[in-house]
């Protein structure tokens, strides 16, 4: 393992390297701090931040997508199959577009990259010898299968 760090202490195989130390953003330090307290709040739930345009996504899709609480007192198949093709797409579009952004896109080349090799193909260390497509049938089949039994 040694002979993979360079002079400066970091990994040659690795493309990115955090600023170190780590800066620790945690809310919870003794003793409070109510102004950090207040930005956190304001820059992570007053502004369009990725938690808000989750938070919005959630109420959306509970209000106009899923089925109602009243709908799902007694078991039935067709809205269990709802909830899951629901899934389905989400976890389609959200992962898809981030893959296609960052990946087939390159959008961000490999700037916080940290392993600077592609995807790999034609790799037996993968079930279909393809990373992508591993990644995929694993978080279609198993993933949503499971979020959706949640």
């Amino acid at each position: 393992m040694v002979e993979n760090v360079k002079d400066n202490g970091m990994s040659k195989e690795c493309n990115y390297h955090p600023e170190l130390p780590l800066h620790d953003p945690s809310i919870f330090k003794w003793p409070p701090k109510p102004g950090l307290l207040f930005r956190w709040l304001v820059r992570n739930w007053l502004m369009l931040s990725e938690r808000m345009m989750m938070v919005i996504l959630a109420i959306a899709l509970w209000a106009f997508a899923y089925p109602s609480l009243e709908t799902t007192k007694t078991f039935a198949l067709n809205w269990i199959f709802q909830i899951w093709v629901i899934n389905l797409v989400m976890m389609l579009c959200i992962a898809g577009g981030l893959h296609w952004y960052f990946y087939m896109r390159k959008g961000q080349a490999k700037k916080l990259k940290f392993d600077h090799r592609d995807q790999a193909k034609n790799n037996r260390m993968w079930n279909f010898s393809n990373q992508v497509h591993d990644n995929m049938f694993w978080t279609l089949t198993s993933g949503v299968g499971q979020i959706t039994a949640f």
